[in-house]
């Protein structure tokens, strides 16, 4: 399954939405933003999830990278 990840910058963090399993977190750097999202895999309800993140930034943040 694929689960979309919303994140935004907060500060120093980024915040991380997965609505798909409405749970969210936080990273300090988008290095870790992945990782942070696979993390809550645990909270599916598969027994042994696939995630394949595809990380949507706001627009201002795209384009700056």
């Amino acid at each position: 399954m694929i689960y979309r990840v919303e994140i935004e910058p907060d500060g120093k963090y980024w915040n991380i939405s997965v609505p798909q399993i409405q749970r969210v977190t936080q990273a300090r750097t988008l290095g870790e933003v992945e990782s942070m999202a696979k993390d809550l895999s645990i909270m599916t309800e598969e027994p042994d999830p696939q995630i394949e993140v595809q990380m949507h930034l706001p627009s201002q943040v795209e384009e700056a990278l």
